[in-house]
């Protein structure tokens, strides 16, 4: 993420934190969902996500 590559459109920090308490909180109460339970990942934009940019990695769809 930065102005020399631009590989990252939207960083979602808060998403983020959020999501990392709710799997710490379920391992807590013994229930766990598999082997990518609370891995943090990259989701490329070309995927629609409410609330997020959606541009395609192309200055066609930047404001979409």
């Amino acid at each position: 993420y930065g102005p020399v590559i631009e590989s990252v459109i939207t960083v979602t920090d808060d998403l983020a934190y959020k999501q990392a308490k709710e799997a710490d909180d379920l391992l807590e109460q013994g229930k766990y969902l598999g082997p990518l339970h609370g891995i943090p990942y990259g989701l490329k934009d070309i995927i629609a996500v409410p609330e997020y940019k959606t541009t395609w990695g192309s200055r066609t769809f930047e404001n979409q």
